[in-house]
């Protein structure tokens, strides 16, 4: 739940992926590097990637360049429809892999609600704090047909984790804002008191024109335009959202748990992003084909969420994952060819 383990036990992309990978010594970490552009050749093919270095005092702020046979873009999907865009030349003069206009555009992002509800302590208090954190999901309101709207979601049941720290976060932004001092620690001597079950909904967030991303004209501290997102949620999706989550506290409140609330009805926008780079066959519609490829740069690739056209009604982390690992055996499998 967002912290490291110090043995090892884990199942992170540091220790499944990340480890194993620098131990081969093929790999190379360079952290507290920006990436700004992706350079590209006379036939328009990527050649390597343009990056400042953050690191080096010496070199703070100066340009650097890996030359690259292959490029792999995961920088999330809006950080990476930003690289695409900022990526101009002659070739591609409005962005790499951006003849028809598609990069950035069909953005979805992660649309639920959260809520909460509370049981009575157990009797043994040792008891209460051995409970792990574990979760459900059920998805008897994902159907149209059963459900009052074009679809529903999926609802996941939590009993979140009991960690100090991760608590004592939890219980400082409880409604929204940030409390410290008496009031946290009046939040901590009841929360010990009773067991907490939390909800959190994934529903549809449908990609249109209202949801995009695209250069502003405002710089980061590189004096590099930033990312400008426009996220704006279609009513319909809104209903559906509204729908799950109540029927997501009814079935709280049929297990008989106290002080049921809806948190948030409509999500946040900064995760479970994707989209901007969609994967498709017709390149009037699409950025990359179905194996992350780019329509038009054959070695430039897309790994992460942007290459996903809809959201699933799911979280989309494992998915991502996967595709990962999918678009790198075939990246393997192209090399061994003669």
């Amino acid at each position: 739940m967002g912290y490291g383990c110090e043995i090892g036990a884990k199942s992170s992309a540091e220790i499944v992926f990340l480890r194993p990978a620098l131990a081969t010594g093929h790999l190379e970490l360079r952290t507290e590097a920006m990436a700004f552009e992706v350079a590209v050749d006379g036939r328009g093919r990527a050649s390597g990637v343009r990056w400042f270095d953050t690191r080096t005092p010496a070199l703070r702020g100066a340009a650097r360049e890996q030359r690259a046979k292959v490029v792999v873009l995961a920088c999330g999907a809006v950080e990476t429809a930003r690289l695409m865009l900022l990526s101009r030349s002659p070739r591609f003069p409005h962005g790499l892999a951006n003849d028809e206009g598609q990069v950035g555009r069909n953005l979805t992002v992660g649309l639920g609600a959260t809520g909460r509800g509370e049981f009575p302590p157990l009797d043994d208090d040792s008891a209460a704090l051995a409970i792990p954190f574990a979760g459900v999901s059920l998805q008897d309101w994902l159907r149209p047909e059963r459900a009052p709207v074009p679809r529903g979601g999926t609802v996941q049941l939590v009993i979140p984790e009991r960690s100090p720290i991760g608590t004592l976060e939890r219980l400082a932004h409880l409604d929204g804002g940030l409390v410290w001092g008496r009031e946290l620690k009046r939040r901590a001597r009841r929360h010990r008191d009773v067991l907490h079950v939390e909800f959190e909904t994934f529903c549809d967030f449908w990609p249109h024109p209202g949801a995009r991303v695209e250069l502003d004209a405002r710089v980061d501290r590189y004096g590099v335009p930033v990312a400008r997102i426009h996220a704006d949620v279609r009513p319909e999706n809104v209903a559906a959202s509204a729908f799950v989550a109540g029927r997501a506290a009814e079935l709280l409140r049929q297990a008989r748990a106290e002080n049921v609330r809806i948190e948030k009805l409509a999500g946040d926008t900064l995760y479970l992003q994707h989209g901007t780079a969609r994967m498709g066959a017709d390149p009037r519609t699409s950025v990359v084909d179905v194996d992350g490829r780019a329509h038009g740069v054959p070695n430039l690739y897309v790994a992460d969420g942007a290459a996903l056209p809809a959201t699933g009604c799911v979280p989309p982390t494992l998915t991502i994952v996967a595709n990962a690992l999918r678009i790198g055996e075939r990246l393997l499998a192209a090399r061994s060819q003669p």
